[in-house]
């Protein structure tokens, strides 16, 4: 009588085993499925930040140039260098329509003390540089905290125009313009730079919504 219980016994533990296997799988596998959603989510975020971020500083840059390019025709270099220390920060902001976002530029040769790069910010303008040493085109990077969404790409310089304020002293930039900048920036380290060379970031700053 014992050996029948206990062979009636082995299936029910066997089913039992096997419904709790089973139970096991098709929960590992909702897990995987989830997490598999939420990276593709959080993959479409990252895609649509890149593309709103891109169409901003393209606008920002927009503003700028035109704004430097009528100063300068207004009233010369000097004056669109005083021009600039009073709009520049305004003119790159302005293009934001959400709140929650911010647009600027960040260097390691800094013209405005505002726009001082810090050290996450210097290892990624390093590494940029490094690239663009080796022929290499940089690549736009975002980097995300539980906070923000920060987007950077390559600020590069690539019109002549900006070598009337960036480039080489005595050489691009005249002696009287050098001293309007001085003036104004006594700590000015945004000169000597060539074409093509990198003068910073832009960057994109975002504040991630509260998860529900």
């Amino acid at each position: 009588m014992k050996n029948i219980i206990i062979l009636l016994g082995i299936p029910l533990i066997l089913l039992s085993c096997n419904f709790e296997n089973r139970e096991e799988k098709r929960i590992t596998q909702t897990s995987e499925e989830e997490i598999s959603i939420e990276k593709d989510e959080e993959s479409d975020d990252l895609g649509e930040f890149k593309i709103t971020a891109e169409k901003i500083i393209s606008k920002a840059q927009k503003n700028l140039m035109q704004a430097v390019t009528g100063a300068i025709e207004e009233n010369g270099i000097a004056y669109a260098i005083s021009y600039c220390n009073e709009q520049a920060l305004e003119l790159t902001s302005e293009v934001i329509e959400d709140e929650r976002m911010t647009v600027s530029r960040v260097s390691h040769k800094y013209r405005n003390p505002a726009n001082a790069a810090n050290s996450e910010e210097l290892k990624i303008i390093q590494s940029y540089i490094e690239s663009l040493d080796q022929d290499i085109v940089p690549e736009p990077i975002v980097r995300t905290d539980d906070t923000f969404k920060i987007y950077y790409t390559p600020l590069l310089l690539a019109s002549p125009l900006c070598l009337n304020c960036h480039g080489e002293v005595e050489k691009e930039i005249q002696v009287e313009d050098f001293i309007a900048i001085q003036m104004l920036y006594p700590n000015d380290k945004a000169v000597d730079f060539k074409m093509g060379e990198l003068r910073g970031l832009w960057k994109v700053k975002v504040l991630k919504e509260p998860s529900i």
